[in-house]
């Protein structure tokens, strides 16, 4: 389980650094937050499909399958051996909590600067 959190936040520091970058430097750690938080929603919102779907039995399906391309960045084809309910319901579980823990961090950001701004 630990690779998909590494497949979570290699991207996220990747994608947090680049915008830094290129974003004014006065506000853009609260910027540069939400826009990883969309994107922590996003894949959000496609793990929660791809548990859900597991969840349905289907008489026709052969097996567990990954129902969208981003649950199969995540979970990739031979990284994890089989896939069953379990390994998309920790691959869910991870992304809740990496979204909320983003959700913080914006939240302090966006209090930091706006008391910078007050002050300054």
């Amino acid at each position: 389980m630990l690779i998909i959190l590494i497949k979570f936040l290699l991207p996220a520091i990747l994608l947090f650094y680049f915008l830094q970058r290129i974003l004014d430097k006065k506000d853009s750690k609260s910027k540069s937050t939400l826009v990883l938080l969309i994107t922590s929603l996003v894949f959000n919102t496609a793990l929660a499909q791809n548990y859900n779907n597991s969840l349905i039995p289907y008489p026709e399906r052969d097996g567990f399958s990954v129902s969208n391309w981003l649950a199969y960045y995540v979970f990739g084809e031979d990284h994890f051996g089989h896939w069953n309910s379990d390994l998309f319901k920790t691959g869910y579980e991870i992304s809740i909590n990496v979204s909320m823990t983003l959700l913080v961090i914006y939240i302090v950001c966006l209090i930091f600067e706006r008391r910078k701004l007050s002050k300054g």
